[in-house]
């Protein structure tokens, strides 16, 4: 019932997580691991031709660094997909955006942006982390985070990932689950807990998603599905601002991070 599809670089993780989803997965499936240590295909790419290869009605697109801790976790997954309305599931996302370059969550706590429910690596340590604020059984978002996606095959086949305005591997996710959004629900699930092994990289290709996703989908955002204030929503375009202009810092691209500074002045006349 459920096409898993893998891009993996790394043997020991991909056998790794082949052997957990066998032990709890918890219904017919197959693996499609798309190797791509030699290859070097962009994510949506990889993701396409594994959608190609399927033969099951669910597919499920997932990072290799991930381990499941839920039994029967797949039964749980198809069972949510008995709402027609579904588009795609996730673990993890966003309910606002800003107008600003900016990934689904923020910086934000009072704001209650995001949805989760998994346990994440990072350099602090491993935890829980979960964040539904109002008790939901499942979360209506705008996105979802690409470290477990789930659709039916003919809503991939009707918004496959878009290789050409993402050839690597950031932004995919985003852009594949909002393009979805515009006719389908789009949720959060909390019945189905994950690990994952490490936490984002933002480097150059991020800061050039980034910009590529906010040209392509401009007349949308900002958006919200909660109400908020518009003291919130200033503050959710200020922090969106100051980490792309943290991120270009970092990868020296400086005529970027001073338009940045200069946008954060202008629009909202704070100090930097």
């Amino acid at each position: 019932m459920l096409s898993i599809i893998i891009c993996s670089i790394n043997p020991t993780l991909i056998k790794q997580v082949s052997k957990n989803i066998e032990e709890t997965i918890g219904l017919p499936f197959e693996i499609i691991t798309i190797d791509n240590q030699k290859d070097n295909y962009g994510i949506c790419e990889a993701y396409n031709l594994g959608a190609t290869k399927s033969k099951y009605e669910y597919l499920c697109f997932m990072h290799e660094d991930i381990l499941f801790h839920t039994k029967d976790w797949g039964k749980k997954l198809v069972d949510h997909f008995a709402d027609q309305q579904i588009g795609v599931i996730g673990v993890a996302g966003g309910v606002v955006k800003s107008a600003f370059h900016s990934s689904w969550w923020y910086n934000l706590p009072k704001t209650q942006e995001q949805r989760k429910n998994l346990i994440q690596h990072s350099k602090a340590g491993n935890k829980i982390d979960y964040k539904n604020p109002f008790n939901e059984k499942i979360s209506d978002v705008l996105f979802v985070d690409g470290v477990f996606m789930a659709c039916e095959k003919k809503i991939w086949k009707e918004y496959p990932f878009d290789s050409l305005n993402f050839p690597k591997f950031h932004f995919y996710d985003l852009d594949f689950s909002f393009n979805i959004y515009q006719k389908h629900r789009v949720i959060v699930i909390y019945d189905i807990l994950i690990e994952h092994l490490s936490s984002g990289a933002y480097k150059a290709d991020w800061i050039f998603s980034a910009e590529k996703f906010t040209e392509k989908w401009k007349p949308f955002f900002p958006l919200y599905l909660i109400e908020i204030s518009d003291l919130e929503k200033k503050a959710l375009e200020i922090d969106a601002i100051r980490f792309f202009r943290d991120v270009c810092i970092k990868q020296k691209l400086y005529k970027k991070a001073i338009k940045t500074i200069w946008h954060l002045r202008k629009i909202f006349n704070k100090p930097v």
